[in-house]
């Protein structure tokens, strides 16, 4: 699939998104290439169409062994954050942050990403709760977007 990243991209971006994921679930027949892919305001439904219509015409016919649909979609409200450029471009919006070890007596924390910093070589994240938390990024195990009710 790494030979077609470049051109699904194009794609995408040519529709005014980012690729945020490339999924193959091969669970069920007919195989389905999951194109994940996001906006600075949110993907739209058209937008997931018009990538979905382009890629078609774009990509060959053996992509994927066999028979396989191609599906568009938004990462989700509460995506995970993977990358330190997801971390970065989620500053401002409330994440929720499991760690491998114990930060400010808590092992999760959920609140408004603040910041992203360098320090001592190591990127840190600042959340916001009711007090600041600085996280090394060596310790969170899993960081996601949250939805706050």
């Amino acid at each position: 699939m790494d030979q077609y990243k470049s051109m699904i991209e194009t794609v995408v971006n040519a529709h005014g998104a980012t690729l945020v994921e490339i999924e193959i679930d091969r669970s069920i027949k007919p195989k389905i290439l999951r194109i994940l892919a996001d906006a600075p305001s949110g993907i739209t439904m058209e937008q997931c169409v018009n990538i979905n219509r382009a890629l078609c015409d774009a990509l060959p016919l053996d992509v994927l062994p066999g028979e396989y649909q191609i599906e568009v979609a938004s990462p989700g409200a509460e995506r995970e954050l993977k990358t330190v450029a997801d971390i970065e471009q989620a500053i401002g919006k409330y994440v929720y942050c499991r760690l491998h070890q114990v930060v400010d007596k808590q092992t999760e924390i959920t609140g408004t990403l603040v910041r992203l910093s360098e320090e001592t070589g190591e990127p840190v994240i600042t959340i916001k709760t009711q007090k600041l938390h600085q996280i090394p990024y060596s310790l969170i195990a899993f960081i996601r977007r949250a939805v706050k009710l």
